[in-house]
């Protein structure tokens, strides 16, 4: 398969509608020198090349502009994947909180403004002394 086989492969996977000229597919080797990798390069011969050990070189589907990998990709680079996964599970389960902490708020400002709003149409009877 040739890079922009394997990027329509993966955007298809991942149901991204982008049109798959904005990715270039880049080979990142633990040294940090990156290579984007060409429409007519086959990206897993590139990957067969470099051995069995991922540590050595990774491949990245990035935006075509893309000049350097970021600073969140590259502090992930050299880690086991043990640590990857637990990294991933705090993440989640601070997005899990995150997202109980807004659906809390949300139900306590639907409340004030549903008693507001109760108040002010509930019919007032004055009396007179």
């Amino acid at each position: 398969m040739s890079t922009h086989q394997v990027i329509e492969q993966l955007l298809h996977k991942f149901k991204i509608e982008n049109d798959p000229e904005e990715f270039a597919l880049y080979c990142v080797h633990q040294s940090g020198e990156k290579r984007k990798l060409c429409n007519r390069d086959k990206p897993l011969w590139e990957r067969i090349l470099q051995g069995p050990s991922e540590d050595i070189m990774k491949v990245f589907l990035m935006d075509r502009e893309e000049e350097e990998v970021s600073n969140d990709v590259a502090q992930y680079l050299n880690l086991e994947q043990s640590i990857l996964e637990q990294v991933l599970l705090k993440l989640r389960e601070e997005e899990s909180r995150e997202i109980q902490r807004v659906i809390s708020k949300y139900h306590h400002q639907h409340r004030l403004l549903s008693h507001v709003l109760n108040t002010k149409m509930s019919p007032h009877i004055e009396t007179s002394v």
